[in-house]
């Protein structure tokens, strides 16, 4: 293969990776939009069944932060 042909080569690869990240980028702004519809959605129809838990703090294990959370959907109180 001549260093003409693999410049051809890599050029065209070049090509064809910025094509897939320009769609993939278009692909994350569509999935991110339909997440947020879905999260809104749970936000607003779960029927919550808060839990009251600690966990602890990752600075030597010492202080239990106190957290809520629903037992179904996972949202926490400050996500609300």
């Amino acid at each position: 293969m001549t260093d003409e042909i693999k410049m051809k080569f890599i050029i065209n690869y070049k090509d064809t990776l910025e094509q897939e990240i320009i769609s993939m980028k278009n692909k994350l702004i569509q999935y991110n939009i339909e997440f947020e519809k879905v999260q809104k959605f749970i936000l607003e129809n779960c029927q919550h069944e808060w839990i009251d838990d600690h966990i602890d703090q990752m600075d030597g294990y010492k202080q239990a932060i106190p957290i809520r959370y629903c037992d179904k959907c996972l949202l926490t109180a400050t996500d609300s």
